[in-house]
């Protein structure tokens, strides 16, 4: 009975593979793992948006500046110091706005460049790196989604300027209360 067995499992195995293959060639994977922090770091296009933020923060950073030698300059003057720091709270929040921004942007073209090779490359999944125990290195794209990444055409731009002053931005809300109370 075992002279049987054996070879039986052994054919079991071997059709069983066969079968998964789908018209696929014998080392063709229907799988590929990512290091979406590679794909971030080795991206140009990332990295442009990085140093868009940084530059945009140091532009913050000097009108923030000017302001508080302002409210030093007149610190008997409550009215205008309360105006200063309604200010730099706007500033602030506009600043957070166009880093979040930046950032989904970016994110939102790495999973339309991610989506596009998956069905490009017929692929039933792309894992993270960091959830695979182990993998051939022909599965690792991050390379190639990086390179995918900086062939895009994406502009990294300041928001324009409000010209009014008494935007409802301008009086922001109390800490924990939601902008409908306002």
């Amino acid at each position: 009975m075992t002279r049987f067995f054996i070879p039986l499992t052994l054919l079991c195995l071997f059709l069983g593979s066969a079968a998964c293959q789908d018209g696929r060639n014998a080392g063709e994977s229907r799988l590929a793992v990512i290091n979406t922090d590679g794909v971030f770091q080795h991206s140009q296009l990332a990295q442009k948006g990085v140093i868009f933020i940084t530059s945009q923060r140091a532009i913050l950073d000097e009108e923030l500046a000017k302001i508080q030698v302002e409210i030093t300059k007149n610190a008997d003057n409550q009215e205008l110091e309360g105006r200063l720091r309604t200010e730099m709270i706007r500033m602030e929040r506009e600043f957070d706005l166009v880093q979040m921004e930046t950032a989904a942007r970016i994110n939102d073209l790495f999973a339309q460049i991610l989506e596009e090779y998956r069905q490009r490359r017929n692929l039933e999944i792309i894992l993270p790196m960091q959830v695979a125990l182990s993998y051939q290195p022909g599965a690792d794209i991050t390379s190639e989604i990086a390179t995918l990444m900086d062939q895009q055409n994406l502009e990294f731009s300041p928001p324009a300027k409000s010209s009014d002053p008494a935007t409802p931005d301008a009086d922001p809300a109390p800490l924990g209360a939601s902008p409908e109370s306002k």
